[in-house]
């Protein structure tokens, strides 16, 4: 920055008064700004004791020089780059706070038919949505060495069952490790009701019930999925307080698989 004056020096009468818009494109280093307020103190001593000896004029243009360079400091306060910081600013009207998360909007009828005809259509290849493991086909190892080891493996009835919890996703295995049933618990699967279920699938072949001490009883809607595979649709029980309930959770189910169960 080219050197300040010195205001105790001769200068001018006539000079014109500094205008304030050009203040704002001045970039001052920091001994820039120590000489200019040291410039501007030197100034206002020299003011006072010269006040008596000046016409009103020149005392004037002196005071407005001074009235104009401190004015134009402080207009120009908040550009200056050497008072700016580096610290978070407060969320404002320009830049608002991040919103709360958005709970999960409900299914529409439409969008709930769409997912049980892709629900019933992935049953037939021994699949559930967003999962690369099919029943009858994969084995358990595959799983784990994609995946890791479950969560919590389970002794249920004759067979064992590997649940990624984190996933939404359960394996049933047999004695050879052959999984012979793909379980689904994902957010968008317990937003189906009763009612999309059969206006889709019609009546299911079968209903069994399900119920053990730490869960409620529950009705299992039965449907065929191809050749191989059951489609099994679990449902809390239908009350009359509760005529259309969501559907719990999926099951992929082959029972030519199932049979060679015995756990180890």
């Amino acid at each position: 920055m080219k050197r300040l004056t010195n205001h105790n020096e001769p200068y001018d009468e006539e000079l014109p008064i500094p205008e304030l818009s050009r203040l704002r494109e001045i970039h001052l280093r920091a001994e820039d700004r120590h000489e200019l307020w040291q410039s501007l103190e030197s100034r206002m001593n020299h003011e006072t004791k010269q006040q008596p000896r000046r016409t009103r004029r020149r005392f004037l243009w002196s005071a407005a020089t001074v009235a104009a360079a401190v004015i134009g400091l402080v207009v120009a306060y908040d550009s200056l780059p050497i008072f700016q910081t580096h610290s978070p600013t407060a969320p404002t009207a320009e830049q608002p706070a991040k919103p709360a998360p958005v709970e999960q909007q409900p299914l529409s009828a439409q969008a709930q038919q769409d997912l049980v005809r892709e629900v019933m259509s992935l049953a037939g290849l021994g699949k559930v949505r967003n999962c690369p493991f099919a029943a009858d086909r994969d084995l358990i190892d595959s799983v784990k060495q994609a995946w890791g080891e479950p969560d919590r493996q389970d002794v249920v009835g004759h067979g064992l069952y590997a649940t990624y919890e984190k996933r939404n996703y359960a394996f049933g295995f047999n004695k050879g490790n052959q999984i012979f049933d793909v379980r689904t618990y994902a957010p968008e699967i317990k937003q189906i009701e009763l009612q999309s279920v059969t206006s889709v699938l019609g009546k299911p072949d079968h209903i069994n019930t399900y119920s053990d001490p730490t869960t409620p009883e529950q009705e299992i809607y039965v449907y065929q999925a191809g050749e191989s595979f059951e489609l099994q649709l679990v449902f809390p029980k239908v009350t009359e307080q509760q005529p259309n309930p969501l559907l719990d959770h999926i099951s992929v189910y082959c029972p030519k698989d199932a049979l060679n169960n015995t756990a180890q």
